[in-house]
């Protein structure tokens, strides 16, 4: 008996945005079940000049790839990937605007629009390929709310909400009027009461949808993972002669996270006074976003800085390999959610500095011996950094357990807990 499954996720390769990445490697292992048919929605590619460097993961992979318009304002479109034109930033305030006016709940959603598509095409597609499951993967959520009209229609078809990030989450989106914001959480409400089923990626963000509503839709935890298949074979090694210290961040790098990158800045002015001939071997990777912001900051200390901006897996992953630290700053409200550059830097096996508040990932860093955290709530915590940094030059105290052990992180034991989750028994 075959199985037909519509992803539907807004991010997904060709449109570039680590929103992408975890059904762009799910589909990759469903597909790989001669049982299973997959059929995925997405959103077409307005960022023309840069693409996903997960389409090359998906070539070969048997599945229908269908392609919604965004029918979101066009200089609204590149708020993550923003064209620096007087004219764009002109128009970007006109179609906030128009947005605010026409829109209900949060205008900066980009699927506030989708509605007519739960009428329409997604209909369509479910009875032209009878399909059984609908995942979607938010945010964005508006279109999560919308898709409810499949409920409605369609007893038989198992609607999954799969939560790669908190809706109604303190970190984003900005500030909104508490009617929008009430417009929301009830919307959030509603659909986790609503749905099938629902997938969170950590037993942090589980507890946190279960405390919304008594009457919640089953949760179950579904990890971002690990596809070891990413890892280049011929990875270049750090010469052994080559006295440079380098500490990489991978990713998006966030403006907002000046409670931990500032103190991170401050301690490398430090460094420059105490232990110059430290401060001069030390070099800064950025292989991803990083705001212009923070990449000033850092260079008018005098430090080395490398912005490598976006670039494919492969190369990602050379750059990385180079770095004897790795730094992830993580949001507050999400100190208990294994990023997806948790599963890069375990794959390197990269020692982790770590800056977040007490949680899941912290515990599990300290207890694995897998990096160094750095906690919000420490009074002297730019002290702390430089203490870190004063001793960069003892390769001693910045060693990755090799013992660790990611095997249940891996895509291919997460893909056969998924159809355990969408087909029990």
């Amino acid at each position: 008996m075959s199985r037909n499954i519509l992803v539907i996720s807004y991010y997904f390769p060709p449109t570039p945005g680590v929103g992408g990445r975890r059904w762009a490697k799910f589909v990759k292992y469903l597909s790989k079940d001669p049982s299973t048919n997959i059929f995925v929605v997405s959103c077409t590619n307005t960022v023309k000049e840069k693409v996903s460097s997960y389409g090359d993961d998906l070539k070969g992979v048997d599945f229908k790839h269908i392609f919604f318009s965004p029918r979101y304002p066009l200089y609204m479109q590149n708020m993550e990937f923003p064209r620096r034109t007087i004219i764009a930033r002109i128009g970007f305030r006109f179609q906030r605007l128009a947005t605010m006016l026409l829109a209900k709940g949060n205008y900066y959603d980009y699927t506030v629009f989708w509605k007519s598509y739960f009428k329409n095409e997604v209909p369509a597609l479910i009875n032209k390929n009878n399909i059984d499951t609908i995942i979607i993967s938010g945010p964005p959520f508006r279109y999560v709310y919308y898709c409810l009209e499949i409920k409605k229609k369609y007893n038989n078809v198992q609607i999954v909400l799969d939560c790669r990030d908190p809706w109604c989450d303190p970190n984003h989106p900005p500030v909104m009027s508490l009617r929008r914001h009430n417009f929301e959480s009830g919307a959030e409400k509603i659909v986790l009461e609503s749905v099938d089923k629902i997938l969170a990626v950590s037993n942090f963000q589980k507890k946190m949808l279960e405390q919304k509503s008594d009457s919640i839709a089953p949760v179950f935890v579904l990890r971002n993972g690990l596809d070891l298949s990413d890892i280049p074979t011929n990875l270049e090694k750090k010469n052994p002669d080559d006295t440079t210290i380098r500490i990489a961040h991978f990713g998006v790098m966030h403006a907002t996270k000046d409670y931990y990158w500032m103190p991170f800045v401050e301690a490398i002015k430090i460094l420059k006074t105490r232990k110059p001939e430290l401060f001069e071997r030390l070099e800064l990777d950025f292989i991803g976003l990083c705001p212009e912001i923070v990449l000033t900051a850092l260079r008018k200390t005098g430090v080395k800085v490398n912005a490598f901006g976006l670039m494919d897996i492969d190369n990602a992953y050379r750059k990385l390999n180079l770095a004897d630290i790795v730094l992830w700053f993580k949001y507050d409200g999400s100190a208990g959610d294994f990023a997806t550059k948790f599963g890069d830097y375990i794959a390197l096996k990269k020692f982790i500095w770590t800056f977040s508040v007490e949680g899941e990932v912290t515990e599990h860093i300290e207890e694995n011996e897998i990096g160094k955290v750095f906690y919000r709530s420490d009074p002297h915590l730019e002290e702390t950094i430089l203490n870190e940094m004063l001793q960069l030059d003892n390769p001693d105290l910045r060693i990755f357990d090799v013992n660790y052990k990611a095997e249940s992180l891996e895509l291919t034991s997460l893909t056969k807990s998924l159809f355990d989750i969408l087909y029990p028994g």
